[in-house]
C-alpha cells in the first residue's frame, strides 16, 4: 500500500477523497455551505472535476496491472468511496 500512496495516481486519489469528503462534512454542518459565496454550477462542476481525477487514478491502479493487489483493493475501496458520495444527490 505504501506504494501505492508514493505513487502519482495515489496521492491524486488520497487528495481528491479528502477534498470531497471535508467539502459534505462542511456542507452538512455549516447552514450556508462552505463557499456560500460561489455559485452552485461552480460548485458542482468543481466536485465532477475532482470525482473524475479521482476515478482516473483509481481505474489506472486496477487496469494497468503494475501493481500489488493489496493496492488494487485501496483503489476498489475509493470507487466505492465516489459511489458513496454520489448516491445520495440521486434522490
Amino acid at each position: 500500500m505504501r506504494h501505492f500512496i508514493t505513487s502519482l495516481p495515489g496521492a491524486i486519489s488520497l487528495i481528491g477523497t479528502l477534498i470531497l469528503i471535508l467539502w459534505r462534512v462542511l456542507a452538512t454542518a455549516l447552514p450556508s455551505g462552505p463557499l456560500a459565496p460561489l455559485s452552485p454550477s461552480l460548485v458542482l462542476a468543481t466536485q465532477v472535476t475532482i470525482t473524475m481525477l479521482v476515478l482516473l487514478s483509481s481505474l489506472y491502479v486496477v487496469l494497468s496491472q503494475e501493481y500489488e493487489p493489496e493496492t488494487e483493493k485501496w483503489a476498489f475501496g475509493t470507487i466505492g468511496l465516489l459511489i458513496g458520495y454520489w448516491l445520495p444527490l440521486a434522490r
